[in-house]
């Protein structure tokens, strides 16, 4: 299955079941953003109202993304190799 959203693949799901919150995340109601995601390079990519995508360049092997109360910030799980994980938070603009 794919999810697609304006356009822009948000999640595909081979062999899994489709399950929000763990390539995605919706953003609060009036943040202005839309969804945070799992790119198809695994890394953290936003995607706006608009349909304008960003996509947070310094990360990789991203999981469960999850938004602030207020939308400006995402946390999320990075794959660090083997039985290694790094939980991160960035700014969203």
């Amino acid at each position: 299955m794919t999810l697609k959203l304006k356009g822009e693949v948000v999640g595909e799901y081979v062999n899994l079941q489709f399950m929000p919150g763990y390539t995605f995340g919706w953003a609060p109601k009036d943040a202005g953003n839309l969804i945070a995601y799992r790119n198809l390079e695994g890394r953290l990519a936003v995607l706006d109202q608009q349909g304008r995508k960003q996509e947070i360049a310094s990360t990789k092997n991203v999981w469960t993304p999850a938004w602030s109360e207020d939308g400006s910030k995402i946390a999320f799980v990075q794959s660090m190799g083997r039985n290694k994980y790094d939980i991160s938070i960035v700014d969203v603009k």
